[in-house]
C-alpha cells in the first residue's frame, strides 16, 4: 500500500512540475515558420519539411560565397520569380537559421 501511494505521491508532484515549468522555447524551426506566416507567407502541412529544408538551403549558400542577390535569384525561382517573396524568405531563414550572415542582408 505505502508503494501505491508514494507512486500517487511522485505522480502528482510530476504533474505539479510539468505545470509550473517554463515553456520550451519554440526553435528554429518554428521561428523560421512563424516569420513567414507572419509576413503574409502561409506553408500548407505538407511542404513544412521542404519549406524548412529550403530556408537551411539558403544557409548553406550564403556558406558557399553566395550574395544576396545570388540568394534571391536562386529562391525566386519557388515563388515564381517574385523577389520580394523571395527576400522576405531569404530574410526569415537568416535570422531563424544562421543570423551569422544578417550582414549579407540588405
Amino acid at each position: 500500500m505505502k508503494r501505491i501511494v508514494a507512486g500517487f505521491a511522485a505522480g502528482g508532484f510530476a504533474v505539479v512540475a510539468m505545470a509550473l515549468a517554463p515553456p520550451a522555447a519554440a526553435g528554429p524551426e518554428a521561428d523560421f515558420l512563424s516569420a513567414l506566416a507572419s509576413s503574409g507567407l502561409s506553408v500548407p502541412a505538407n511542404a513544412t519539411f521542404r519549406v524548412v529544408s529550403a530556408g537551411k538551403g539558403v544557409c548553406a549558400d550564403f556558406s558557399s560565397g553566395d550574395s544576396y542577390k545570388d540568394a534571391v535569384a536562386a529562391t525566386a525561382g519557388a515563388f515564381g520569380g517574385n523577389s520580394s517573396m523571395a527576400g522576405t524568405f531569404i530574410r526569415a531563414a537568416v535570422s531563424s537559421f544562421c543570423p551569422k550572415y544578417a550582414s549579407e542582408l540588405p
